[in-house]
């Protein structure tokens, strides 16, 4: 069965509504015999945090992080540090807001929040968008109390405020990132494109790409303009080809091509992130004519710089051609190359491909079902719901595995299922229809058969037809 299924590219990799959550792209209808190509790709929206590409310290978590001796690590920058303090003392903002960062240095907070304090009182934007990047940076922001949280991010995005409408382009990019997730603020696109745009207008290049994800969006859903969209919103076929009045098809199609140019001014810039969003556009035809060359050579520019979602992606691109190709041994073997690169970088579904393209033999990879087992199985810990799915059928089968497992089988189709994986509802069904790995339950298998169908499984819904009329198994 393995050898059967397709490479796949990932839907939502970094979604803006939080750090970690995929949409999951419905595959469309399928033979349950067949793993299918799902036309979407990963996406790179930008993350809450995106260091800022200038000489201003990152921030970070302090928890848990020892606080270290000022003296220590001043060392030969205690002089300087020592007449910043005599300035700061004076009330030079300039000198507090730098003396702030040196404590952020060394992981003072206490002394941090004073200086950049003290400046902010006086007005100052530098200071105001520290203390704000401060105080969703801190352990309150991390807090298991969610009150606490939202005291915090509420925190940060009034001291973003402070600084954006003093002209601070970093703090507009993480106050517009702010409301496009209603993190402190209450969410709202249009608010979040007017300070994305400030900032990328000032040529802040995370805010550029964070720009186009707002104009994506806010095309995908012209109506109530928020992020909460249906998960089959990101399929493959782009908004420019679905029923609509003239008038409203008209501005998705103006913001679809705005953000595609934000999007390749990024990419130019050299932002990975863009890039493979820039690509995806290619690929699929969102705002550009469609044009999977170039979105492969994007995805590869941005593969070059680590972005995992553009090395599984291109991977997949590369596989596909490599099987149309008869087995093309060097675009299989590029393919896994980039693949195990995003794998060792936590892509789960490089892993899953990394498996898919092995065990089925492309090119000069060599079939070694062990180890597609082995790239499937972690995978599946990661709750990958197609690896779940394919290390089912393995257990089914008896392939590559130590010995045949219906109990093995029925607990990974189980999560499949659970994730909402129309061929893992099926094989579930199946299983409970016939009693492996499990007892059996027709009216269960029944359940699953019909919440398949409505995805549009054609097996599950000829199965439960026959279930229905008394009907044979096939």
């Amino acid at each position: 069965m393995l050898a059967k299924m397709s490479p796949r590219v990932q839907p939502l990799e970094h979604d803006p509504e939080s750090p970690a959550p995929r949409l999951q792209t419905p595959p469309g209808p399928s033979s349950g015999t067949q793993q299918p190509f799902a036309d979407t790709m990963d996406e790179q929206w930008p993350g809450p945090d995106s260091p800022p590409k200038t000489s201003t310290p990152s921030f970070h978590n302090y928890d848990d992080e020892e606080e270290k001796d000022p003296d220590e690590v001043f060392g030969p920058l205690r002089n300087r540090a020592s007449a910043l303090r005599g300035a700061a003392e004076n009330g030079d903002a300039s000198a507090q807001v730098r003396l702030g960062y040196m404590y952020v240095d060394i992981g003072d907070r206490t002394n941090a929040e004073d200086f950049f304090g003290r400046a902010a009182r006086n007005h100052d934007a530098d200071a105001h968008y520290a203390l704000g990047m401060l105080a969703k940076s801190g352990p309150e922001a991390s807090s298991t109390d969610a009150a606490e949280v939202e005291a915090a991010y509420a925190a940060s995005a009034r001291h973003l405020s402070r600084a954006a409408k003093q002209g601070h382009s970093w703090a507009a990019y993480h106050l517009g990132d702010a409301y496009a997730r209603g993190v402190g603020v209450v969410r709202d696109l249009k608010i979040a494109e007017r300070f994305l745009r400030s900032a990328a207008a000032a040529g802040c290049i995370p805010a550029m790409n964070a720009l186009g994800a707002c104009l994506e969006r806010s095309a995908r859903n012209p109506v109530t303009e928020t992020l909460d969209v249906p998960e089959d919103v990101f399929t493959s076929k782009p908004p420019e080809e679905e029923d609509s009045p003239s008038k409203a098809k008209s501005g998705r199609d103006r913001k679809l091509k705005d953000a595609c140019v934000w999007y390749a001014r990024a990419a130019k810039a050299g932002d990975r992130d863009a890039q493979c969003n820039l690509g995806r556009c290619h690929y699929l035809g969102i705002g550009v004519p469609r044009d999977p060359s170039r979105a492969l050579d994007v995805w590869l520019l941005a593969a070059d710089r680590g972005c995992p979602a553009s090395c599984n992606n291109a991977a997949a691109l590369l596989a596909r051609k490599a099987a149309d190709d008869a087995g093309e041994g060097v675009l299989a073997l590029e393919a896994e190359r980039l693949l195990l690169q995003a794998a060792e970088l936590e892509s789960t579904t490089a892993r899953f491909n990394v498996a898919v393209i092995r065990s089925a033999g492309l090119g000069d990879v060599v079939k070694h079902e062990e180890e597609s087992i082995r790239q499937l199985r972690q995978s599946a810990e990661s709750g990958e719901p197609a690896a779940n799915l394919a290390l089912g059928d393995a257990y089914a089968a008896g392939i590559g595995v130590p010995r045949q497992s219906d109990k093995e089988a029925f607990r990974c189709y189980k999560v499949a299922a659970a994730a909402g994986e129309p061929d893992g509802q099926y094989r579930l069904g199946l299983c409970y229809e016939r009693g492996k790995g499990c007892m059996g339950d027709a009216q269960r298998a029944m359940r699953l058969y019909d919440a398949a169908a409505r995805a549009g499984h054609l097996a599950a819904a000829a199965r439960a037809g026959a279930m229905q009329t008394g009907g044979e198994e096939y």
